[in-house]
Formats: structure tokens, sequence, C-alpha cells
């Protein structure tokens, strides 16, 4: 009997110890949770979260393949509502020129132009496209300040050709001289 009262209690108190060790590991996952909810390491994978979406919104992307001509903004500083960068697609290159109003009646679309300047080595090749329907006064300031000012002009679209192109993109907003070949009145219709 002294054996059967020893073994029931080493029954018990094993059972007492089990039951013991079972709130032991629910205290500790409790605290484990506890630990987990309180931590800043959840609060710091949101911050990190944000902090990426914030990186993606200070990334600019081209809408096509071209060139920055300039850059207005500084590596740090704040960003308004001014253009940041002056971005081009150089691959066509057009020339904005000014013609008397005596010469109107000369022009036609598909003339071919020639432009020239002391920057350039060799002369610009291209094809009038368009002749704007408006008469008005000079935009483009000549480079001779003796130049007469007091007239009236046109304005037109010279489309330069791929090799012109190729130059004229490295001089962006270069003033030159135009030369129109246009059809010579004795050959228009009276």
């Amino acid at each position: 009997m002294a054996a059967e009262l020893s073994a029931e209690r080493a029954v018990k108190l094993a059972e007492l110890q089990v039951e013991t060790a079972k709130k032991k590991l629910e205290a500790t996952r409790q605290s484990q949770q506890l630990i987990i909810q309180s931590s800043p390491i959840g609060s710091l994978t949101k911050q990190l979260q944000l902090l990426e979406l914030q990186l993606q919104q200070t990334q600019l992307t081209a809408p096509t393949t071209g060139k920055i001509l300039r850059v207005d903004a500084t590596a740090g500083g704040s960003v308004g509502t001014t253009p940041v960068i002056e971005f081009a697609d150089i691959s066509k290159m057009v020339c904005n020129a000014e013609v008397s109003e005596i010469d109107i009646q000369r022009l036609k679309v598909g003339q071919k132009a020639t432009m020239t300047s002391p920057a350039l080595s060799s002369p610009l090749t291209g094809t009038l496209q368009r002749i704007q329907p408006i008469i008005g006064v000079p935009q483009f300031r000549p480079s001779n300040p003796l130049a007469p000012v007091d007239f009236r002009v046109i304005s037109v679209t010279i489309e330069l050709d791929d090799q012109s192109a190729k130059i004229a993109s490295q001089f962006i907003q270069l003033q030159v001289d135009v030369t129109i070949d246009v059809v010579s009145n004795e050959s228009a219709p009276p």
C-alpha cells in the first residue's frame, strides 16, 4: 500500500507539473504576443513601406525616349509647380522662321531651305512644312542691331533632314539665317 500511495503521489505530482508547464507555456505565448504587438518592428515595417512609396514618387520617368536639355532643380531641393527639367524628343528637329509679308506669295510647302550660323561648321538643310496663317510683328530679334523692325512677318516651320537634325540637336534654340529656295515669279502663273 505504501507503494501505491507513493505511486499516486508521483502521478499527482507529475500531473501538477504538467499543468504548471501548460500554464507557463500559455503565459509565455501571451507574453510573446504582447511583445510582438508592442514591438516597434510592426511600426518600423509600416514606416519602411511608406518610405518606399515616397521614393517611388520622387522618380521621374520619361514618357518617350529623348534628351534632357536642362535641369532646373538641385538634389535635396524642394519642387513646386515650376518645371524641373526640359526634355525633348530630338529625333526630328524643326526650325521656326519669320518671313517678311512681302515674300508670302513666293512660299509653298515642300520648298527646300538652308540654315546657316557662325556656330555651325556646315549649313543645315530642310523642307518647308508649314506656313502659319497669321501675319504679325517679328518675335525673333535680329542679330543686327541696325536691322529694321517696323515690318510684318509670317511664321513658317522647316523640318530638318536627318543629318541636319543630328547636328542641330547639339544647338537647341540656335539663331540661324534661313534661305528658302522659292519658285521665281516668272514661272508662276499670272
